[in-house]
């Protein structure tokens, strides 16, 4: 295994056609180059949570279409192309991804940690077992048994989160009775977002977030190499709520130590191929270490330019609403934006936001004077709490 990398020129282009298990919309990942054709593979309905099963298979960008019935039949339809890569689309696709690259003879992640990369209480084990740094926690669906836990390390605070890394919300607990206040709601959201009801019960680790996004590909002798694509400092509330994130020099001094430290993070977890994402905490007492990860294909990527500052402002619905169409048009004319994602209309819905998935969306600003950005931040803020959202009425 060769050693980490901080962001390099990308590689040549590969030819031929890259599969998209269970994507979740129709956007592709900077994995599925331009010049490759695309290929979404659809799992059954039956098979995946609601809200994943409920979501049209759009897939603009796809040239072709291959609903999942059986390995052997979807292993037939994808020979007709010239499959070069395989990648989970979601974390409900990890696991049909690992079985189709493996069959295809392409390079595949470790099919010993398939769970282990979809569950952040499972990666804390996997990490320690390898004496890595890694959150003390509890993996139940018994609060009475978190709550013995929690007794029994007596830590300053937890971190109350779903089991599968693919669905955001956590709560930050300083007692039994924060934990009750928080487990019948999380519990419905993990069941709901990723048919399971298992809770994470972790310590508290304070420290500033990183989120690091990796690609592993092999190079000329098959040794899978890892490669960092890009790199954030998160921000979040006192909640836990999504605020800011900073887009962070990738080739500097800190992107190199964090993937010093993700290397063997990413081999004990079983990273051949592909994305990654991971959520690092830097704890002043213990270094780097590893929150949760998640192997699903990457969003498109913001571009790192040397002298510019790049922010995503995630918004923060305080009740369900409405979006109020003047608010949000004086909004997107602030000087340091470039986007909105996904873009908002006037008179739009949104729900309470209680977790990433929830909020209505983010804007991205960039500007050669960081200032600006916090200004504009700041401005966004003040118009949530004054008029971008008109509460929606509630029937009688």
């Amino acid at each position: 295994m060769t050693g980490p990398h901080a962001a390099t020129p990308a590689h040549q282009p590969a030819t031929g056609a890259i599969v998209i298990v269970a994507p979740t919309g129709d956007e592709l990942p900077p994995s599925a180059r331009p010049h490759q054709m695309a290929i979404a593979v659809h799992l059954q309905p039956s098979t995946v949570p609601l809200t994943h099963a409920t979501e049209p298979p759009r897939g603009r960008h796809f040239a072709a279409t291959v609903q999942h019935v059986s390995l052997r039949r979807t292993l037939q339809a994808l020979r007709h192309h010239h499959v070069t890569a395989v990648i989970a689309g979601s974390s409900h696709g990890i696991y049909l991804a690992d079985q189709l690259a493996a069959a295809l003879g392409l390079p595949a992640n470790s099919s010993r940690t398939t769970h282990v990369r979809r569950d952040r209480h499972e990666q804390a084990q996997a990490l320690r077992a390898a004496a890595l740094p890694a959150p003390c926690g509890i993996r139940t669906t018994n609060m009475t048994t978190a709550i013995r836990w929690m007794r029994f390390v007596r830590a300053s605070a937890y971190v109350l989160a779903p089991a599968n890394t693919a669905v955001a919300g956590a709560h930050i607990c300083r007692s039994a009775a924060d934990v009750r206040v928080a487990w019948t709601a999380l519990q419905r959201t993990a069941r709901h977002r990723a048919g399971g009801n298992e809770l994470v019960l972790q310590e508290h680790l304070a420290g500033p977030q990183y989120v690091v996004h990796t690609h592993t590909h092999h190079d000329r002798h098959g040794t899978p190499t890892h490669r960092l694509t890009s790199l954030w400092v998160s921000t979040r509330t006192a909640n836990l709520l999504p605020d800011r994130d900073d887009q962070l020099d990738p080739t500097g001094l800190l992107a190199r130590s964090l993937a010093l430290y993700l290397h063997p993070v990413l081999d004990h977890l079983g990273i051949h191929t592909g994305p990654a994402r991971a959520r690092i905490v830097h704890s002043p007492d213990r270094g780097p270490i590893l929150l949760s990860l998640q192997t699903s294909a990457d969003p498109p990527a913001t571009e790192h330019r040397a002298g510019h500052h790049t922010s995503r402002i995630t918004l923060i619905a305080p009740e369900d609403a409405v979006i109020d169409g003047p608010t949000l048009r004086t909004l997107t004319c602030l000087p340091t934006v470039t986007a909105l994602t996904p873009a908002l209309t006037p008179g739009a819905p949104v729900t309470r936001t209680i977790d990433t998935d929830t909020s209505p969306g983010a804007f991205i600003l960039t500007s050669t004077h960081p200032e600006a950005i916090t200004e504009d931040h700041h401005a966004i803020r003040r118009a949530e709490a004054g008029g971008l959202y008109h509460l929606a009425r509630r029937p009688r």
